[in-house]
């Protein structure tokens, strides 16, 4: 068996050697490695969602995002089906007060971290699909950039139960 798969291994080296399978399914092999790389290489950390009256239709979610690759990693939406829309959001003071101001990426430096935390950067989950409670688990999606996407399971709590 082993002497079978060696023989096919030398042979689809042979092909890529020779040029018989088009350059680009190499490329697409190597990009896909470091995609999956990168995955691998970001990091969610300590996330939640606060939990809102049951009236409400608008929350807010909290992470830290940490970068384990040597390049900037721009994170540019978040999806769930608790909600209609997710916006990143950061606080800023402007003239005296703190305004909150919708965000086209955070940014997660390289070999460093970013927290989403009340009073900075952090997810506007708007138009809720339904109550959540302390206890219930959101499925949030992120999107960064160059196609990568991370899945996690965000836990509710009361912000009582966080400060």
């Amino acid at each position: 068996m082993r002497f079978i798969l060696r023989i096919l291994a030398a042979g689809l080296a042979s092909f890529l050697i020779a040029g018989l399978v088009p350059s680009h399914a190499a490329s697409y092999a190597s990009r896909t490695a470091v995609v999956q790389n990168k995955e691998e290489k970001l990091v969610i950390k300590g996330s939640w969602i606060q939990e809102g009256p049951p009236s409400s239709k608008i929350t807010a979610g909290f992470m830290v995002i940490e970068n384990h690759t040597p390049a900037d990693i721009s994170l540019l939406s978040v999806t769930t089906d608790a909600a209609r829309v997710v916006e990143l959001h950061k606080i800023v003071l402007e003239g005296g007060m703190m305004k909150m101001q919708k965000v086209d990426s955070i940014t997660v430096p390289a070999n460093g971290s970013v927290e989403l935390k009340p009073g900075g950067y952090h997810l506007m989950v708007i138009g809720l699909t339904r109550a959540l409670k302390e206890g219930d688990e959101v499925k949030v999606n992120l999107t960064f950039a160059g196609n990568i996407e991370k899945t996690v399971s965000v836990p509710v709590k009361s912000r009582d139960s966080i400060e």
